[in-house]
C-alpha cells in the first residue's frame, strides 16, 4: 500500500500531467488497474515505448526489468531499497542520511528526507 500512496502523493504534486499507475501482478491493491510483470518483457517495451516517461517505484522488478526501465526516454525511479547503480535517469532516495551514505547515480540523484512526497493532506501539519 505503500508505494500506492506514494503514487498519490506525486499525482498530488503535478495534477496536470496524466501519470497512470502500473502495478506489479504480485500486488494485493484491489482495483481495476494496469499491471506488469517480471515475466512480461514484451508487454513492458510496449508501456514504456508508449509513454512520454515513466516513474519507477519498485524492489520486486528482475535486473532485465530493470534495464529495460533504463530504456525510457525520461526516468525517475524511487530507489530507497536496493540502491541500485542507475546509469540513466533522476534517482531519488528519500531514506533519512541518504545524502551522507549514496554516491551520485543516474544523470541526476536527489537524496535526502527534504525530497520526501507527501500527500496533500498530510502537507498542513
Amino acid at each position: 500500500m505503500g508505494h500506492i500512496k506514494r503514487y498519490e502523493a506525486i499525482c498530488d504534486l503535478f495534477p496536470n500531467l496524466d501519470i497512470r499507475l502500473v502495478l506489479n501482478k504480485k500486488s494485493e491493491y484491489n482495483k481495476k488497474i494496469d499491471l506488469w510483470s517480471n515475466n512480461n518483457l514484451e508487454d513492458i517495451l510496449i508501456k514504456i515505448l508508449s509513454s512520454e516517461g515513466i516513474f519507477v517505484d519498485t524492489f520486486i522488478a528482475s535486473e532485465k526489468v530493470l534495464k529495460l526501465f533504463e530504456t525510457s526516454k525520461r526516468l525517475i525511479v524511487i530507489d530507497d531499497y536496493l540502491l541500485r547503480n542507475w546509469r540513466h535517469g533522476l534517482i531519488i532516495d528519500w531514506t533519512k542520511n541518504s545524502e551522507k551514505n549514496r554516491n551520485k547515480v543516474g544523470e541526476k540523484s536527489l537524496f535526502g528526507s527534504k525530497y520526501l512526497t507527501v500527500r496533500n493532506s498530510f502537507r498542513t501539519y
